[in-house]
């Protein structure tokens, strides 16, 4: 299996500061339910897990990934699962792989997720500066612009655009909604700095590939940023 990662704003985070572990403070907000990757998503790389499809606010089928951005130190081991399925991250040696047990679908592997998967026009996003590490909300837009800038000043291309303003309501790991949302949230995994989820079409005829909607948490609960 192919295992590139698509574009910066994936691989790695765009929000850019320091943070360090801290414990759990008490907090309340009806966006900030405990971020969990679903049990049905399947890992088909280390850190990178297939939602499956569902339908995106045109009724049209889509696929979803969750991409989790461990801070250093924390992350899936290696080793066996032996749940009967082989994930992206088990050995070839391992049970799950080598006895023929169940395998991820083919159709997950992917290259630039897909060739042709794409962002096909200019996608705004909304954030929610909402903190309780103490963040000044200009603070956190400025920082996220500017990194993003970063990102699309080496594809030498705007791919983002601007931040507009909207309701920010949460990570969509179930389908798309038709918005871009950044926020500060609780992440379920140990050591998760911060989740992305990327929806988009990355099977069929490669000129109807694209990356539609995408959204990004960060972890506030564990992590002083």
């Amino acid at each position: 299996m192919r295992k590139y990662i698509i574009l910066g704003l994936v691989g790695a985070m765009v929000f850019s500061v320091s943070v360090v572990s801290a414990g759990r403070p008490g907090y309340s907000s009806k966006k900030q339910a405990i971020v969990v990757i679903p049990a049905r998503a399947i890992e088909v790389s280390p850190e990178v897990f297939s939602l499956g499809s569902a339908s995106d606010y045109n009724g049209m089928k889509v696929e979803g990934y969750a991409f989790i951005h461990y801070k250093e130190g924390f992350g899936k081991p290696t080793g066996c699962n032996n749940d009967g399925v082989c994930q992206g991250w088990e050995s070839p040696d391992c049970a799950d792989c080598a006895d023929g047990g169940e395998k991820p679908d083919a159709s997950i592997c992917y290259g630039f997720l897909s060739k042709r998967a794409k962002w096909k026009e200019v996608e705004p996003y909304l954030v929610d500066p909402t903190n309780i590490r103490g963040l000044n909300g200009t603070f956190v837009r400025d920082n996220l612009a500017f990194n993003i800038s970063k990102w699309e000043n080496a594809a030498s291309k705007e791919i983002l655009g601007d931040e507009i303003s909207g309701a920010v309501d949460g990570v969509d790991l179930e389908s798309p909604d038709n918005k871009n949302e950044v926020y500060f949230g609780d992440i379920g995994q140990s050591g998760a700095i911060a989740v992305t989820v990327v929806w988009g079409i990355f099977g069929g005829p490669p000129g109807g590939r694209k990356l539609i909607e995408w959204d990004q948490v960060y972890d506030q609960v564990d992590f002083d940023w």
